[in-house]
């Protein structure tokens, strides 16, 4: 029997792992040695069994394999670095390269096998340009291009009446030009409609509505509650970039019910207490709507990064300037999408004058 590679010396578990996690059916260029045929490896020099798998021609094998992994691992790459000028360039210029997944990442999550691996990467192509991509080349997946381009799309349609196509090419202009969403023109009618008086999702939120801020302390570590004080939002200076807010300006994050605090901190009650204040609202406040759509975009009241500029931040930051600059909105409300409530985030307000903490109790 004439044959030039065994299953001990091409990786065959890692191969077949793959195969069967993708379901693609039988190996091809192999034959499983049976009970009627010891034999020894030419290449390894490993003793063969019954159930061992033989390769009679290894190049042919490796054509034929490694071209249905590249091209399986292939459709994760909806768009390579030259073609995707969104979330791979605003990484790349804003926050951590290393956030970034690689082609040579992608192959590495199934091989380790260093021949396989340099098989493999010729096959690797971009769904997009069809072109080959080097291993330390960056790429996105179609989830995530929907999820850049998309998560806005029902405030666009449902809120300010954008089509789908316009919402998109504005969060690619955003990635590019954070700075000057207002050139584009799908700024340019967003902040037009913020500004007219008669905008349907331009509410007011009644005198003596309550809400509420949790906030947690260990509990061996501290014994004695918040106070009011503890409970504001933090000073400006200190303040890292949020859904709503860029960096160095503060906001005040409130829900209206104890569950949402408790889903949205991810409260811990072995190792942690919570203390909640009360929020009274003293004077009506103005602030636009976004409850009844999905906003999970905006929804996460305890979110930050450590990168200088989120991705997912941009169109959000731009809408908050946005109602900023028309002057008479203090903030928006929305959905949480971790209970059944709604979170308000207070950006232009008077202490004491406008809310007020009118009582702090630990939750039980």
């Amino acid at each position: 029997m004439v044959f030039e590679r065994c299953n001990f010396c091409i990786a065959y578990e890692e191969i077949k792992y793959f195969y069967d996690s993708h379901r693609l059916g039988d190996i091809s260029k192999t034959l499983e040695l049976t009970e009627s045929f010891s034999a020894v490896c030419p290449y390894c020099k490993s003793e063969l069994e019954e159930g061992d798998i033989l390769i009679s021609n290894e190049q042919e094998f490796f054509e034929c394999v490694t071209e249905v992994i590249g091209g399986t691992l292939s459709e994760e790459i909806a768009e390579c670095q030259d073609c995707n000028h969104g979330e791979i360039l605003l990484v790349q210029r804003h926050g951590d390269p290393l956030d970034l997944t690689t082609v040579g990442d992608l192959i590495l999550e199934w091989f380790t096998d260093d021949e396989i691996i340099k098989e493999v990467l010729p096959h690797i192509r971009c769904q997009t340009c069809n072109e080959s991509i080097p291993e330390d080349f960056p790429y996105v997946t179609r989830s995530e291009l929907d999820l850049f381009y998309g998560e806005f799309q029902e405030i666009f349609d449902e809120v300010f009446g954008i089509t789908k196509e316009a919402g998109s090419d504005f969060v690619k202009y955003l990635s590019k030009n954070p700075m000057l969403g207002l050139n584009h023109d799908v700024g340019k009618e967003i902040f037009t409609l913020l500004k007219d008086s008669t905008f349907a999702n331009r509410i007011n939120i009644p005198q003596d509505r309550l809400y509420l801020r949790g906030r947690t302390r260990k509990k061996l570590e501290r014994l004695v509650p918040f106070v009011a004080a503890e409970l504001w939002n933090p000073p400006n200076e200190i303040t890292r970039q949020g859904r709503y807010n860029p960096a160095g300006v503060s906001v005040l994050y409130l829900a209206d019910t104890e569950e949402v605090i408790e889903k949205e901190i991810g409260f811990d009650e072995d190792n942690y207490e919570m203390d909640i204040g009360e929020f009274i609202i003293k004077n009506p406040l103005t602030v636009l709507d976004l409850s009844g759509t999905n906003s999970s975009s905006f929804s996460n009241m305890n979110e930050s990064s450590d990168s200088t500029l989120k991705t997912m931040y941009l169109f959000p930051n731009f809408v908050m300037q946005c109602l900023l600059a028309a002057g008479e909105f203090n903030g928006i409300l929305y959905d949480s999408v971790k209970g059944k409530g709604k979170n308000l985030c207070l950006f232009d307000f008077e202490k004491e004058t406008d809310l007020l903490i009118n009582n702090i109790y630990t939750y039980n």
